[in-house]
Parts: structure tokens; sequence; C-alpha cells
């Protein structure tokens, strides 16, 4: 196949496994994507390829069909197109195609179990042996408090903690950002530090980056202590249990929005997306008719 190629609909000629090399480097180099986004991108490249590497939304919809005639599933299909959609808008920003939105094929949302209070408070007490484990309970009470992402939650240096304003800086997804982190926290993020010396904050025993199945590893055996579902032992449950305990507590959606530092607030809804948890919002105490009604009382 040339890769030297111009599409149906006149599409520029473009030399694209070069393009997406290059893709690939600034990624990696100017945006800190991590070692998992890029195998993201990679993958999606080569489902692609194998339809031709389209770059017009009329022969990307072509190749969607063939896929999912060769029995590809939604999901898969929906992964190919997200990451071919951000190869694509790069390629648009520099002016070698047209910029357009490739619609994902429509799915039924399923709502994944976390685990509840009674089992975040376990997970919290229980008294683990293990300095790697110790380490595991210290960033998920972090990440509790505060719904950063790992890669956030493993980006911090002592630096970042400012206990007099009670703010922490972490990188990450959206760049550099503040949150608020609470008393409980930065005590937890205290008793940590006693025991290393290193600038970073969450790290291997020698300082280094920490591995993500590492950690995995660990929270699970960190679950198993505290005889807490190991099913629920993801990073990501941290990250819906916090916004739905703001959403539950009365901070509203923007509150969540911006404890779990969402750019969409459709994205944060998403957190709070079934009815069962919509009833348990504390509307008796959020209304402004039983305010203005506790006040003539």
């Amino acid at each position: 196949m040339d890769s030297n190629k111009q599409d149906s609909n006149g599409a520029r000629l473009v030399n694209l496994p070069n393009l997406f090399t290059i893709f690939i480097k600034e990624r990696e180099m100017l945006y800190g994507a991590r070692p998992a986004t890029i195998r993201f991108y990679r993958k999606g490249w080569l489902a692609i390829e194998k339809q031709g590497l389209p770059t017009t939304l009329e022969a990307i919809r072509n190749a969607i069909v063939g896929m999912r005639e060769a029995g590809l599933g939604v999901g898969g299909a929906n992964n190919y197109i997200r990451a071919w959609q951000v190869f694509c808008n790069w390629l648009a920003d520099r002016g070698h195609i047209e910029r357009f939105r490739i619609p994902l094929i429509p799915q039924q949302k399923t709502r994944k179990p976390v685990f509840d209070q009674e089992q975040a408070i376990a997970v919290i007490r229980c008294k683990p042996r293990s300095p790697s484990v110790k380490r595991a309970q210290a960033m998920f009470a972090l990440m509790l408090d505060t719904a950063i992402r790992f890669g956030e939650c493993i980006s911090i240096f002592r630096s970042d903690i400012d206990a007099r304003s009670g703010l922490v800086t972490v990188r990450g997804k959206t760049g550099e950002r503040n949150v608020p982190v609470s008393v409980d926290g930065l005590r937890i993020l205290q008793r940590h530090l006693s025991h290393h010396v290193h600038e970073r904050v969450f790290c291997t025993e020698s300082g280094g980056l920490l591995d993500h199945a590492n950690t995995l590893r660990d929270l699970r055996k960190l679950f198993t202590l505290a005889k807490a579902p190991v099913e629920h032992a993801e990073r990501h449950n941290v990250r819906r249990f916090a916004p739905r305990s703001y959403l539950v507590s009365g901070a509203g959606i923007r509150g969540a929005q911006l404890i779990a530092g969402h750019q969409s607030r459709s994205t944060t809804e998403i957190y709070l997306s079934s009815d069962e948890e919509r009833l348990r919002l504390p509307h008796n105490q959020l209304s402004p008719l039983a305010r203005l009604s506790g006040q003539r009382r």
C-alpha cells in the first residue's frame, strides 16, 4: 500500500506513516503522554491502517462499517475512532486535511460498581505492615480526599504541598492545577513523608516513578486486608466515589466538576448517572422551599 496517498474525497497528498511518527513523538515529548496512551494511539493506527488509512469522514465511515462487519464490537470500534480522531485533529491543525468530527457509535452505558462508604472506611482504617501497601493506603486516602487521577497523584513533589493554604499542585491529563486538600489529607501526607527522604511524594524505594501495575497490585492487597471487594480495587473507582460524595453532600454538579478536574460538565454528570443516586441527593436540605418554610416556623 502506498503511504503517500490521496483518498477518494480529495485529501491532500501526505506521508501518513512519517506524520504519525512525528505525532507520537510530540505526544510523548510535549504532552507527557503515558505509555498506555501511546499504545492506545498505535492500536488505533494499526486497525485503521488495515482499512487503507482514510482521512475523510466518508472514507472513515466506510472503514468503520468494514471493521464492524468483520466482527469488531461497538466498544472496540469507538476506541479506534477516538484514537484516530486525535490524529486527524493533529493533521488538520497542520493543514494536511480538513477538520471533521467522527461520530461515535451509540452504546448502552453500564454503570460500574464502586465501593461504598463502609468499605472505604475499612480500607482507610486497616493496618497494613508492608511499606508498599502502606503507600497504597496513603495514595488511596489522598485520591479519595482530592479526586485526583493516578497520574496526578504520582506527579506530586514535596514542594507542591502548601499546608498553609491547604492546596496541592498536581500535573496530569489536564495540565497543572491546584487542588484543595483537607486537614486529614495533609496529616496523611505528612505521616507518609516521614518514612522516606525523597522529593517525589509517592515513589519507589529509590525515589523513582511508580509503575501503575505494581501500585494496582498493592491496592488489591490493601482491599483484601480490609475485607473489601477486590474487584472494586481500581484507581478510577476512587475518581467515581469522590465526585459522587460531593454531589450527595450537596456541593452540586459544579462542585463535583471542580474537585474532579473535569473540563466538561457532561463528563461529571456521568458520575451521577443512575436514578437511584439522584434520589439520594439531600433535596430536603437544599430545596429553596424547604429553607423558606423552615424560616417561617
